[in-house]
C-alpha cells in the first residue's frame, strides 16, 4: 500500500483538526517510509540517485519543519500593541 504524504500546499489548506490527525500519523509514516527505503535498498534499488539528492531531500524536510514550527509559535503569540513603534525604532536603528 502506498504511503500518502501531503504536500506543503495541502498542509497549508488543512484545518487545525486535520493537521492534528496528520501529526499523530507522522511517527507511523516515518517508520513505514524507513522500512520501504530499507526494502528497496536490499533489493538493489537506490531511491536517491546521489548523495546530493539525499542532502536536498533532508534540507527540504528540515526547512518545512522549521516553517511549521515558526507558524505554530506565531499563532500562539498575542498581537503586539506597540508594533508600529517597534518598527519605527528598528528602521531608525538600521538607517
Amino acid at each position: 500500500m502506498p504511503i500518502m504524504i501531503p504536500t506543503g500546499a495541502e498542509i497549508e489548506r488543512m484545518n487545525h483538526r486535520t493537521r492534528v490527525i496528520l501529526a499523530k500519523r507522522l511517527r507511523a509514516i516515518r517508520r513505514e517510509l524507513a522500512e520501504s527505503l530499507a526494502t528497496l535498498a536490499i533489493n538493489g534499488l537506490d531511491v536517491f540517485p546521489s548523495r546530493h539528492a539525499v542532502t536536498i531531500a533532508t534540507a527540504r524536510a528540515a526547512g518545512s519543519h522549521e516553517a511549521d514550527e515558526a507558524r505554530r509559535l506565531l499563532a500562539l503569540m498575542p498581537a503586539d500593541p506597540d508594533a508600529a513603534q517597534h518598527v519605527a525604532d528598528l528602521l531608525k536603528a538600521i538607517a
